[in-house]
Order: C-alpha cells, then sequence, then structure tokens
C-alpha cells in the first residue's frame, strides 16, 4: 500500500514538475509575464494582466506623450510624430491633458535633449536631459513613449508598466498601426474620434466649416 501510494505521489510531482516547466518557459520565451495578442498587437506586461490594466491605463487623468526623435531627422520621424499625434487626438478627444514630451536624440542614439510644450500647443521648449528624464520617471502622470523603429524589434508591441505604455516597432511601416491599435484597446471609442478629427481636417482644407456632434 504505501508502495502503491510513493507512486502516485512521484506520478503527482512528475505532473507539477512538467507543468511548472512548462509555465516558465512559456514566461522565459516572451521574457514577460503576461504576453497577449489583442486586436492584432502584441501586449507584454510583469505588472498586471494586460487583459484589464490597458484599460485602467486609460482612466488617469493627465498624459505625457513622449516620441523619440533624431537631432538630425530621419525619414522614420515622420511616423512617430504621426503615432505621437494619434495618441494626443484620441486622449484629448476623451478629455484628457496631454503633454508632449520630444525626446531627442544625437548621433550615437542616445538622448541629448528634450522638447516640451507643457501642455501648450501653440509652445515649445527646450529642456535639459537630466529635467526630462526626472519628469518621465514622475509616476504622477501616465506616460506613452514612442520609440524609434528598431529593426531588432521582432514584431511591433507594446510594453505595459504601472502608469506607462512603451510602443516598440522594426520598422517605421508599423508604427502609425501599431500606435492606432494601442489607442483602441484602451479607448472603445479611438476610432471613433480619429474619424471625427480627419472630417474637421478635411473639411478645414476644402473650405468647410467643421462640425463637431
Amino acid at each position: 500500500m504505501e508502495k502503491k501510494n510513493f507512486l502516485y505521489l512521484a506520478a503527482g510531482l512528475a505532473v507539477i514538475a512538467v507543468v511548472a516547466w512548462g509555465a516558465v518557459f512559456a514566461v522565459s520565451k516572451s521574457g514577460f509575464a503576461y504576453n497577449y495578442t489583442i486586436n492584432g498587437l502584441i501586449v507584454n506586461s510583469d505588472f498586471a494582466d494586460p487583459k484589464t490594466a490597458m484599460g485602467e491605463f486609460g482612466n488617469a487623468d493627465s498624459f505625457i506623450i513622449s516620441p523619440e526623435m533624431h537631432e538630425t531627422v530621419s525619414s522614420s520621424d515622420h511616423s512617430v510624430f504621426s503615432a505621437a499625434n494619434t495618441f494626443s487626438v484620441v486622449l484629448t478627444g476623451n478629455k484628457k491633458d496631454v503633454i508632449m514630451l520630444v525626446r531627442v536624440l544625437g548621433p550615437d542614439n542616445s538622448l541629448s535633449y528634450c522638447m516640451t510644450n507643457s501642455g501648450d500647443v501653440t509652445t515649445a521648449e527646450k529642456i535639459s536631459k537630466e529635467i526630462c528624464l526626472e519628469q518621465l520617471a514622475s509616476g504622477n502622470k501616465a506616460r506613452i513613449l514612442i520609440e524609434s523603429p528598431n529593426s531588432s524589434v521582432p514584431v511591433a508591441s507594446v510594453v505595459l508598466e504601472k502608469n506607462k505604455l512603451t510602443l516598440k516597432t522594426s520598422n517605421s511601416s508599423q508604427t502609425g498601426n501599431a500606435a492606432f491599435l494601442a489607442a483602441a484597446i484602451i479607448y472603445s471609442n479611438a476610432e471613433e474620434i480619429i474619424r471625427k478629427s480627419n472630417d474637421i481636417v478635411g473639411n478645414a482644407l476644402s473650405g468647410g466649416l467643421p462640425t463637431v456632434n
């Protein structure tokens, strides 16, 4: 009887070991505790389950949008700026306070300084690298960081941390679409807001009078 119980116990421990190994392998494979594809975009997180945390991230009242740009403008900078604009339009449409904090990269792709509008779209102020990093480290506002496309990034993805979301892409053709997908995960009305914004711009360019419902 004791031998039979021992065999059951050994078998049970073997099953647990296999399950545990599988869980560790799944985590190590992505490098994150949570790894989901949501609306076609990879969402990674060690902080919380993105299925709920992405929506909770959007509940913040104030946001910093921080795209990376190069001191000597590169072709990829246009896609990054477009992604930043997508987030800005959706956040503003949801009545959030938005500060743009542009991280300017030097020739070696390291941070040189930042430009910020301090929440006023009519202004732009140059601030030091140290002040910039201090603002980005503050947990007082939710932060959306848009990294410059990097060929070493395997697929377009976002990394969710506490009060912080980082968008990563491998090339500029992915950046705009990835930003829209991320915004749509956070806010269900993202597509409607962007459509209305585009209608307003289209009417203005054609000489019409924009209307907002």
